[in-house]
């Protein structure tokens, strides 16, 4: 069977290191030869770190996989705590419009257009194409939800509009009624 070489062999015909520091002359001997058994075991030796080099390749990989989720995930956190704000916040809420506010005013274009002024905001942040692809999946899901969150809101809010127009209505009609009880003229052209 054949040996592999050791240390001593391998350094025969190299500069040797002496006690003083210094390097010293080529050690004289025959550079050594590796039989077919040597080739061999190198061979295997190469296989070994191919296999080795590959399997820490997938590590890379799937830790690399892992830390672009993580950071789209970060980031579609950082869009929701934004959508909480753009729906429900004291200053920003689109729900802090009341009737004629919400009802009247373009609530949908307006508030989505702040949305995806976050979104894009959040996106620039991150740093590959993975991560703004997984980010704008689940972005894209969010805005649908944000979205019917604002019509079931103006919905709501034209619903509040309405009866408010109809109590103004008749307010107003009872109030003119009132004001010309007693005009002849008036009452005459309200029966005709």
């Amino acid at each position: 069977m054949a040996r592999l070489p050791s240390a001593a062999d391998l350094m025969r015909g190299r500069p040797g290191v002496s006690v003083g520091g210094g390097v010293t002359a080529a050690r004289p001997g025959p550079v050594p030869q590796v039989g077919d058994g040597g080739a061999a075991g190198l061979m295997e030796v190469g296989k070994a770190l191919v296999s080795v080099g590959g399997e820490l390749d997938k590590v890379f990989k799937a830790e690399q996989e892992r830390a672009d989720k993580l950071r789209a995930e970060d980031s579609f956190n950082q869009l929701r705590d934004q959508q909480l704000d753009l729906s429900l916040g004291e200053e920003n809420g689109f729900a802090k419009l009341k009737g004629g506010d919400a009802a009247n005013g373009d609530l949908l274009k307006k508030w989505t257009q702040k949305f995806d002024d976050s979104q894009r905001k959040i996106e620039g942040t991150l740093e590959n194409d993975r991560q703004r692809d997984a980010f704008r999946q689940r972005a894209a899901v969010a805005r649908a939800g944000f979205q019917g969150d604002i019509y079931r809101h103006v919905a709501q809010q034209t619903d509040v509009y309405a009866l408010n127009v109809y109590k103004g209505t008749i307010d107003t009609e009872t109030r003119t009624a009132m004001a010309g009880w007693d005009d002849a003229a008036a009452i005459a052209w309200r029966r005709a």
